[in-house]
């Protein structure tokens, strides 16, 4: 018969507790508090005995990995084996019988609980159940938030594109806000800042919150983009057809969203035709010789080099049957 005067010891901890054996130890995964329960059976008085079995963390989430603490009394002071069933609502999870429980296995709202029986070899404890923890919902989470385009220009809008991860699966709103040169604007708050809100030299931000109609996260902030110059557009369309006396024009329109100053240039075209750089009126005075097909270039720049190009070929027909 065993003697209780060997006193009381603690036979093992599972996390991190010097003196077992034939099980697995190691750190605690959270730092929380854990609670512990008393309420499974004692064991005959004076042999070895399962004081308390806890799971941690007590607050687990969908992504958590489950671990299960012990502390028991054996007057031996031998070195403890575990055996461990964990419990999923009730029923018992097959094939789960280490001291921790991966997240496969649960998900939100479900709960989970172990029950762990104690040897040293030659005594057995009585099985001894934990409390039960609750899996808690998980808020949402971005992983990724960024601006596109990045550079941003004047002439097109810019989105705000986020990579939500919910490891519940529920379904998240997004809520933006947009920021110029680090004052929110004001009502934007949607996922598209359209082009009238900023102009060339202005740095946007965005950030983003986060709701899955339970708990919410957030802000999450994206970086910086800032608004370069945009290239000007051509606007017209080349001219088909010869005017009088054998002279071909076409008056080229162009806007710059950044109102620059214009330069129109000639990059290919037959001998003689020219444009004026201030203007974009194209103009040639056609020849016999010049009967047949020629490509034609125009260019139009602002001051810091951005351009837009055209091109379009002319033909030119017999004047004589024209």
């Amino acid at each position: 018969m065993k003697s209780f005067f060997a006193g009381v010891a603690v036979g093992c901890i599972l996390i991190g507790f010097a003196g077992c054996s034939g099980g697995t130890s190691g750190n605690p995964e959270s730092a929380e508090p854990v609670a512990e329960s008393d309420s499974g059976n004692s064991g005959s008085d004076g042999g070895l005995v399962i004081l308390s079995v806890q799971v941690n963390p007590v607050i687990p989430f969908a992504n958590n990995t489950l671990k299960a603490m012990v502390k028991a009394r054996n007057p031996n002071q031998k070195p403890l084996e575990y055996r461990f069933q964990w419990q999923k609502n009730g029923s018992d999870i097959s094939g789960e019988e280490g001291e921790s429980l991966p997240s496969r296995y649960f998900g939100k709202g479900d709960e989970i609980s172990v029950t762990v029986t104690a040897s040293d070899g030659e005594d057995e404890s009585d099985p001894f159940s934990s409390d039960p923890v609750t899996i808690q919902n998980s808020a949402p989470a971005v992983s990724a938030l960024m601006i596109l385009p990045n550079p941003g220009h004047s002439n097109e809008p810019l989105t705000a594109v986020a990579k939500v991860e919910d490891v519940d699966g529920d379904p998240a709103t997004e809520t933006y806000q947009w920021s110029k040169n680090g004052e929110e604007l004001l009502g934007e708050t949607g996922n598209v800042l359209e082009a009238r809100n900023f102009t060339r030299g202005d740095v946007i931000e965005v950030s983003v919150n986060l709701s899955d109609g339970v708990a919410e996260s957030g802000p999450w902030k994206s970086n910086p983009v800032e608004v370069r110059n945009s290239p000007p557009e051509i606007s017209s369309s080349p001219n088909p057809s010869i005017g009088k006396n054998d002279v071909y024009t076409y008056q080229v329109t162009a806007t710059d969203p950044d109102e620059d100053a214009l330069t129109f240039s000639l990059l290919n075209g037959p001998d003689g035709m020219s444009i004026d750089e201030r203007s974009g009126m194209v103009q040639w005075r056609v020849s016999k010789q010049d009967i047949g097909a020629h490509p034609v270039e125009i260019a139009v720049s602002d001051p810091d080099g951005a351009k837009s190009v055209q091109k379009y070929e002319l033909r030119i027909f017999d004047l004589a049957k024209k």
